[in-house]
């Protein structure tokens, strides 16, 4: 009889005490720190792609429009393995620790960022984005010298314009494919291809 007092004491005790877990989803559960949940893209982000070539569950797309090469996210697809955020060289893209997604009707949700694209004078083809480009000349140093589509992007920081828009001269934004060419006929030999 003592026995079922006590559990009889203990359940009126529950019954007007607050529960032991957390008022979700009204009050969110902190997760931990090290918690991987959705990536979200930064300012820093240069569009180089290299989260989108990374990425196992292929979450991360790359698109490249006239003008602009565009890289999103699919939270829908995403797996949250970290992946995009450890290959990114500037921490472009970073993982928050919010693990709610919640799809409308207009779709699953997505994160994108667009960068300015930067094409090959002679073909049009997309070398890459003129933040990358900006990049790798800082990143290289006096060494960027070497190498015309470089040579082109540091004159164009300091005209204040695109690349493409700096105008005359053997220095211009070019596709390897092209330059090869150019290199061949400034010397007088004929490109096979």
């Amino acid at each position: 009889m003592g026995l079922k007092l006590k559990e009889l004491a203990e359940a009126l005790k529950s019954a007007v005490s607050r529960p032991f877990t957390v008022r979700y989803p009204a009050t969110p559960s902190p997760p931990p720190e090290s918690y991987r949940g959705r990536p979200e893209f930064q300012d820093k982000c240069m569009g180089c792609g290299a989260c989108a070539e990374v990425c196992p569950s292929k979450a991360i797309t790359v698109s490249d429009d006239a003008d602009t090469r565009t890289i999103e996210v699919s939270y829908g697809r995403c797996i949250g393995c970290g992946q995009c955020a450890s290959s990114c060289p500037v921490e472009g893209i970073k993982l928050t620790t919010q693990y709610t997604v919640f799809a409308g009707p207009e779709g699953e949700p997505r994160n994108s960022v667009k960068r300015a694209l930067v094409r090959c004078t002679e073909c049009g083809a997309v070398i890459t984005t003129f933040d990358h480009l900006r990049w790798l000349t800082e990143k290289l140093g006096n060494l960027s010298f070497s190498n015309l589509t470089l040579l082109a992007t540091i004159q164009a920081i300091s005209a204040g314009v695109k690349p493409e828009e700096v105008q005359g001269g053997p220095i211009r934004p070019v596709c390897p494919k092209c330059r090869r060419k150019l290199v061949l006929s400034e010397h007088g030999w004929r490109a096979k291809y």
